[in-house]
């Protein structure tokens, strides 16, 4: 692989205190060259399932050679490890808590797999509750000044896989989860469109207890405060209110439960 350069940080700790700034700067400091991309610090504490999300959806439109560092780490501290990944080209850095599962699969599955365990390339002195800062991201800077891959640590078997990002599937019945609601409000679910086969409308949806009645291909589809399911960005079936807050009309948030059931003939 070329030498990296580019760092894209994905983490929950938002812009109010330090924490996201400190990892930039020590990554910069350690490796000047780094090209520091800040590509969300907005994944809810702790929601493995929203940054398995928020990487399957920026880490495509990333070039080659890239290193992506997440940092969603509500297990820091703790006997969990923290891995680095290489997949079609991309370089990973998380906590091995399952964040990075579904986009290592939608790339192919892993090339190598890392523990960090190599404590020279990391700070002397180490917080146990801040790994981001003390751990991961000087991997990252070296990683960056071109060492080889294999000096972050001892090599691993895979990585931990993440729990309930997928559906289950059933004989006529798909039960999944919103992943993620984004700032306008709408509900982005596990639900891929592949898994309700035949016409959209063969199917009934709900989010909770509330029934989702009309599908459309965009927004504009429906009139102005009426609820609509369509296909997102990223590929999974999301639920919009037309100028409204889908969380908000249908009392929903990540993690509720999303239920799709086919309609008798």
């Amino acid at each position: 692989m070329a030498r990296p350069r580019i760092v894209a940080l994905f983490t929950d700790f938002g812009t109010t205190d330090v924490y996201a700034g400190v990892v930039r700067g020590l990554i910069r400091s350690m490796a000047p060259e780094s090209e520091v991309i800040d590509v969300t610090h907005g994944i809810p504490a702790g929601d493995r399932h929203a940054a398995a999300f928020m990487l399957l959806s920026a880490v495509p439109f990333f070039p080659r050679g890239s290193i992506h560092l997440c940092v969603v780490d509500p297990g820091v501290g703790t006997e969990r490890r923290i891995v680095a990944v290489r997949a079609s080209g991309q370089t990973f850095v998380a906590p091995d808590n399952g964040v990075l599962a579904p986009v290592v699969e939608a790339l192919g599955g892993a090339a190598d797999v890392r523990y960090l365990t190599n404590e020279r390339l990391q700070r002397p002195r180490r917080s146990a509750t801040f790994h981001g800062r003390d751990v991961m991201a000087p991997v990252v800077a070296h990683l960056v000044r071109g060492i080889d891959f294999a000096q972050v640590g001892e090599a691993a078997d895979g990585i931990v896989d993440l729990p309930g990002f997928a559906p289950e599937i059933g004989d006529g019945s798909v039960t999944g989860r919103v992943l993620h609601v984004d700032r306008f409000g709408n509900l982005v679910t596990n639900l891929l469109p592949g898994e309700l086969a035949g016409p959209p409308g063969s199917w009934d949806l709900r989010v909770g207890d509330e029934p989702i009645e009309r599908w459309g291909t965009t927004f504009g589809d429906v009139a102005s405060g009426q609820s609509v399911v369509v296909t997102g960005s990223v590929g999974f079936l999301e639920v919009a209110v037309r100028d409204g807050n889908a969380a908000d009309v249908l009392s929903a948030r990540a993690g509720t439960r999303v239920t799709a059931t086919r309609k008798a003939t």
